[in-house]
């Protein structure tokens, strides 16, 4: 059996293991986390720190919560950077890395929860 790349574990004793609550929150963050995605790659590719700074805080707790891994400490390092800074090309290679983790995880959420498996 493989890894998950996510941990329900936080949302499973938050919600006391109720399904119908955590496949709500599941949902909204699989309606919510790309648009926050995109508005950090929006941000990041116009220079605006301050905006992804912004969108990046949002999505925190989304990643916190799904227990989500980023693996090369992206939302740590975006908050060190100052609204004047330009974006240092390693910060936007692990946007990209950082980008892609979460949404293989999302990926993986909606075919373990809302996809109905195959006869």
């Amino acid at each position: 059996m493989s890894m998950k790349k996510y941990d329900l574990s936080f949302l499973k004793d938050y919600f006391n293991d109720d399904q119908a609550s955590i496949e709500m929150i599941l949902r909204m963050y699989l309606d919510e986390t790309p648009k926050e995605i995109s508005a950090i790659e929006t941000s990041l590719l116009n220079e605006d720190i301050s905006g992804a700074k912004a969108a990046t805080h949002k999505l925190k707790a989304n990643v916190a919560m799904l227990g989500l891994h980023d693996s090369t400490s992206f939302i740590d390092n975006i908050h060190l950077l100052e609204p004047s800074d330009s974006v240092p090309e390693d910060v936007r290679f692990q946007f990209l890395i950082f980008k892609q983790e979460v949404l293989s995880a999302l990926e993986e959420i909606k075919a373990d929860f809302f996809q109905a498996p195959l006869p």
